[in-house]
């Protein structure tokens, strides 16, 4: 029992309980599993920064890598669920989780442990969000410090993945990416968001309107960002409110949004699917629900049947990433192909064309020249028998000539 001078002052069970004197005590809080580079995939624990004036913690990172492959590899940036306040990347819930995707993908997943409230409110979980994309972006050169990463990692292949609170943040970094940009002109193929936590100050179909404040939703964004400027119309919290960014500039080229039947978000999951579907945003957005499963189902319950199938999909919706990515290769190369056999029967046919022209060109200036020469023959046969003919009438002029002289010599003689 609480003594007089410990009094609870935020009651968020099942997820945590907050004392007067500061304590927070987390019921979801589960004890932390150690990595390990000799299982599969082989796993180990990173630093993406240093502690800072705003941490005195290091913002820290797990990194998994499947069986080694000839072929570089997709990117999983993934983070963990728990409403900002609990969960971690290292709990063994997660950490089973984030191994049998990098396994089944296959890929390498970066799960980060971001900080969380109340020690550390919002936005300092975004600010680790992005610290660490941009970190992982850096990468792409193949000058960082990361060696799994510059020796393994496909820069061209980078997916977001979260599940609730994560789900939250990867819409967050794909909205950011989107307006900001990525070091070295780093793109993101893909984000996945499961079971994301929006909310906002409309109830939804499931909502009573006279307790939607008292609801769990509302109370744990004024406890997890009590400074929030739109409180629980935030953007941040509510990417379909009224005046919040236009959903057209999401910084992804896919997006899969993950429902679950029984999940208290599920009517908001749908309506941000929906805004994303009619939105003028160029991507694919894709819709996965599962019918009878409640929030996080996935995670809590691994080896049930719909975890399974929804593992499945999840690593499809990864390797259509990766097979459009390759057919769009292939159709390249059959372009570069097909347009050397244009080329080529297009040079073939302008070879054609230009002997043809040749030998009409040819048979021109021959047929010319024939006609040249049988005019010069003509002229020439012409010219010759004018000489002999001239000839020949010279002689019977001489002959006549001779014949009128002999007669009339002959005349003379006689008288």
């Amino acid at each position: 029992m609480d003594s007089p001078r410990r009094k609870i002052v935020d009651d968020f069970l099942p997820l945590l309980l907050v004392y007067n004197d500061g304590t927070v005590h987390r019921f979801i809080n589960p004890p932390h599993v150690p990595p390990s580079l000799s299982s599969t995939p082989s796993s180990k624990d990173i630093t993406l920064s240093p502690p800072s004036s705003s941490s005195s913690n290091p913002l820290s990172a797990r990194l998994y890598l499947p069986s080694s492959s000839p072929a570089k590899l997709p990117i999983l940036l993934c983070f963990h669920g728990g409403f900002f306040c609990v969960g971690s990347a290292f709990s063994a819930a997660h950490h089973r989780f984030a191994s049998s995707l990098s396994s089944l993908s296959p890929s390498l997943l970066l799960s980060v442990d971001y900080r969380l409230a109340p020690e550390h409110p919002l936005p300092a979980a975004y600010h680790d969000a992005w610290t660490a994309l941009q970190w992982l972006a850096s990468h792409s050169t193949g000058l960082g410090d990361e060696h799994w990463l510059t020796l393994h990692a496909d820069f061209n292949k980078i997916f977001i993945i979260g599940d609730s609170s994560g789900g939250n943040i990867a819409h967050y970094l794909a909205m950011k990416a989107g307006r900001e940009g990525l070091p070295n002109g780093v793109t993101i193929s893909g984000v996945i968001v499961i079971h994301p936590f929006f909310w906002g100050s409309d109830p939804m179909a499931d909502n009573l309107v006279w307790s939607h404040e008292d609801r769990i939703g509302s109370r744990l964004w004024k406890f997890v960002y009590p400074d929030s400027p739109g409180g629980l119309d935030d953007p941040l919290l509510n990417p379909c409110a009224p005046g919040a960014p236009d959903l057209a500039g999401l910084g992804c080229s896919r997006l899969l949004v993950c429902v679950a039947e029984k999940d208290p978000l599920r009517e908001r999951n749908l309506k941000y699917y929906e805004a994303v579907r009619d939105s003028d945003w160029v991507g694919e957005v894709e819709l996965y629900e599962v019918a009878g499963e409640d929030h996080v189902f996935h995670v809590l319950k691994p080896e049930a049947e719909t975890s399974k199938m929804m593992m499945k999909r999840l690593v499809s919706f990864i390797n259509k990433s990766i097979d459009t990515t390759k057919q769009s290769h292939e159709t390249d190369i059959e372009s570069i192909t097909n347009q050397s056999h244009i080329d080529t029967e297009s040079t073939t046919k302008q070879s054609h064309e230009s002997d043809i022209e040749s030998i009409t060109n040819q048979s021109h200036i021959d047929t010319e020249s024939t006609t040249k020469q049988s005019h010069e023959a003509d002229i020439e046969s012409i010219t010759n028998q004018s000489h002999i003919d001239t000839e020949s009438t010279t002689k019977l002029s001489h002959e006549a000539d001779i014949e009128s002289i002999t007669n009339q010599s002959h005349k003379a003689e006689e008288e």
